[in-house]
């Protein structure tokens, strides 16, 4: 895996084995939490989504060809890029609602990018995605008290309160 980090960029070129999704999703969690995120599963979603149809669809899994990735934040959202080294699809026909069948084991990788993004495009005739996804607010204050309360109402209804 090559890769490189700015302020607010990493990039990553790996090779189409989906063994080492794993310790890529790490990294690029690693690289979110530096960047103040304290919940990044939205995100790390995304990307392993993208990431995955690149190197088995796109690649078709041959360690020959690379993935490029591209998580780059831009104020409180992140762009996410992935290119691969195949042919595209056709993008244009795609349907990225839910399937009809709530079983349905195909195609639901990219609906779930498309809910979670809150922009999703193809270039490079499907051979690059980029989306847009703003995974949450900041990293809790540490140095600030935290506390759970719960008590019992007089009506007999638990009520739990967080405080950050």
């Amino acid at each position: 895996m090559d890769e490189s980090e700015s302020d607010n960029s990493l990039y990553l070129t790996v090779v189409s084995e989906t063994g080492r999704i794993s310790a890529i999703m790490e990294r690029i969690a690693q690289f979110a939490q530096r960047q103040g995120v304290w919940d990044s599963d939205s995100l790390l979603l995304v990307v392993r989504e993208l990431l995955v149809n690149a190197i088995v669809h796109g690649n078709e899994s041959k360690l020959s060809r690379m993935a490029m990735i591209r998580v780059a934040r831009n104020g409180e959202r992140f762009e996410v890029q992935v290119d691969d080294e195949g042919e595209g699809f056709d993008y244009e026909s795609l349907v990225l609602g839910l399937p009809e069948d709530p079983q349905s084991l195909t195609k639901r990788g990219l609906v779930l990018v498309h809910e979670l993004s809150e922009e999703l495009t193809f270039e490079r005739g499907g051979s690059r995605v980029r989306a847009i996804v703003d995974p949450g607010g900041p990293q809790p204050d540490s140095k600030r008290d935290h506390y759970v309360t719960h008590e019992r109402t007089a009506a007999g209804r638990n009520h739990v309160q967080a405080q950050w």
